[in-house]
């Protein structure tokens, strides 16, 4: 890095006499690479971001990662969401997980979350339910946070919110005939791994992002840092986690793993077999979700 480059850098950040507050709200069944990877690209900006975890209570939130005898892996957030000490959140950042389950939902498979106790709901779809989840992202979203997103299955979170109305939206790939059928939103063909607008409602300037499924949280990040900090400061970031996408095989896109062919390719069509009872779960939250729209 050149000395003027450098400079730069630390001129830009200099800017800024307070870190900009990455707010991650925890449940049960997250997936643990939507989490990681974007606090990683936030944690190396030279202090212009900040990632904080918040969650109900403070203990540990269950990963969808387990290690040796089923043991989750495990993450503790560090202040509650009616903590009064808690920091003001700049940045709201919805991340997803497995599907859990939320009343009433009928036939909540334990393949996808431990959620035999309709009482203790757990994933994307328990937090689409859950109002405590709710009613703090709502809160956040509307006296602190300038940015509200989300990465992968979270955009179901901030949908069941009303947070997405208007918007164009991503979503994890195999996820998004689904969410493709709620109202006031708009999902584009294809699945683009990163998309931010801004817009304005009634003279309020709305911003929103949304990231597509589990890795595009480090493409969501940088993104997120550069049309906020600008491109030295994401340069930065991505050098520090040495972030230079090539991958060994390129299969990651249903669209490359279809390889040119008319129709999905069998490993796409595996796939989505192997997703069928996520899909299921999530198709039944939406019905719910679009049963209680209509009422109000």
């Amino acid at each position: 890095m050149s000395a003027l480059y450098t400079a730069s850098v630390h001129s830009h950040m200099s800017s800024r006499s307070s870190p900009l507050i990455v707010g991650f709200p925890l449940f049960d069944d997250l997936t643990i690479i939507d989490l990681i990877g974007a606090v990683e690209v936030f944690s190396n900006t030279k202090g212009y971001f900040q990632p904080v975890l918040f969650a109900p209570e403070i203990r540990p939130y269950r990963t969808c990662v387990n290690t040796v005898a089923n043991h989750p892996i495990c993450i503790t957030p560090q202040f509650t969401f009616d903590d009064p000490n808690r920091p003001k959140i700049d940045i709201l950042f919805a991340i997803g997980g497995l599907a859990g389950c939320a009343p009433p939902l009928a036939n909540c498979r334990s393949t996808f979350s431990s959620c035999a106790d309709l009482n203790n709901q757990s994933g994307f779809v328990g937090a689409m339910f859950d109002s405590v989840y709710q009613d703090f992202i709502l809160q956040v979203a509307a006296e602190e946070a300038t940015w509200v997103g989300s990465v992968c299955a979270g955009a179901f979170i901030l949908a069941a919110a009303g947070l997405y109305d208007g918007c164009t939206v991503t979503t994890y790939w195999s996820l998004v005939e689904q969410f493709r059928r709620l109202p006031n939103i708009t999902v584009p063909e294809g699945y683009p791994r990163v998309l931010i607008q801004e817009f304005e409602v009634e003279g309020i300037t709305k911003r929103r992002f949304s990231g597509g499924g589990d890795s595009s949280s480090i493409d969501l990040g940088l993104a997120l840092v550069k049309q906020i900090a600008g491109e030295e400061i994401a340069a930065y970031a991505q050098l520090v986690i040495q972030y230079a996408p090539n991958p060994i095989i390129n299969y990651g896109d249903p669209i490359n793993a279809s390889q040119g062919m008319v129709g999905e390719s069998p490993l796409v069509t595996g796939m989505r077999m192997d997703h069928e009872e996520m899909i299921d779960v999530a198709a039944e939250a939406i019905e719910i979700l679009l049963q209680k729209l209509s009422k109000t």
